[in-house]
């Protein structure tokens, strides 16, 4: 089955994606994302648009597009966790 996946930097491209039809979307976080100039949303926003998303049927994805460095392991669990248990 093809999936229309949909980069979103911001709500209002969340918002537009899930519009236009994207089957699923992916987004980076403000901590550990090589992107450091770009768009990426916060703890709170990151809350927002997976609820946003899932509640209108379409899958997220978050990127961790970094090298994790050995010290940092602890907080990036920190952060799935909070996405994935709703924190």
């Amino acid at each position: 089955m093809i999936d229309l996946l949909s980069p979103v930097g911001d709500f209002e491209c969340l918002k537009a994606a899930v519009q236009n039809g994207a089957d699923s979307v992916y987004f980076g976080a403000n901590l550990f994302s090589a992107r450091a100039f770009a768009n990426n949303f916060n703890l709170e926003e990151l809350k927002q648009a997976i609820e946003y998303a899932k509640i209108r049927g379409v899958k997220t994805n978050l990127t961790l597009n970094i090298l994790i460095k050995e010290d940092e392991f602890e907080d990036a669990i920190f952060l799935l966790m909070l996405l994935l248990f709703k924190i």
